[in-house]
């Protein structure tokens, strides 16, 4: 890119944003490919779609690697998409009371900053309102789909629960910025 005249001060910006997409593109080849493997690769995709782009407005515990980023996200996926007919037998009432716990804790942290990742008190607002309504409307999704019952409600419910479990982790985390929290409670 440098080389065809992008700004040559920007090629660490460059090179690490390559790294980041070419990571996250792995990583969705490798759940899907454990989709397969499983014989379940719609619940696979409605893991991804329920926890990808919460995880990305959320925040919460990250690996030290993007390696390490794989082998956990691909080992969540896949547990959690193997687990879907036994998280389907959970009464619906269960599924509702854990997924409104669950937005609970997404309304308190998000997003959760790590201070390798720092943001503006302006972005830092943005996204935790997108976050609160993103997760809202998942949270409503995952409340239907429990009371129909639906036989993607395991999956979902599942990338619903582990973005929270990361957001958790990521809060208690020495590596979280709270000093961006300073910002009024909205």
């Amino acid at each position: 890119m440098v080389r065809q005249g992008a700004d040559p001060e920007m090629e660490a910006v460059y090179a690490y944003g390559i790294e980041c997409t070419l990571s996250t593109l792995l990583i969705l080849a490798l759940l899907m490919t454990a989709g397969f493997i499983l014989r379940k690769p719609v619940h696979m995709l409605v893991f991804i779609a329920a926890w990808l782009p919460l995880r990305m407005l959320v925040g919460g515990a990250h690996a030290n690697t993007h390696w390490a980023c794989t082998l956990v996200s691909v080992g969540l996926g896949t547990v959690s998409v193997w687990l879907s007919d036994y998280i389907s037998r959970i009464p619906a009432a269960a599924v509702i009371a854990i997924a409104v716990c669950c937005y609970a804790v997404f309304f308190f942290t998000s997003p959760v900053v790590h201070k390798n990742h720092p943001i503006s008190q302006r972005r830092f607002i943005k996204t935790r309102i997108i976050a609160r309504i993103y997760a809202a409307v998942e949270c409503a999704v995952i409340i239907i789909l429990a009371l129909i019952p639906s036989p993607m409600d395991a999956p979902a419910f599942m990338g619903f629960f582990t973005t929270a479990v990361l957001a958790i982790i990521g809060w208690f985390s020495k590596d979280t910025d709270k000093t961006i929290m300073t910002v009024r409670k909205q």
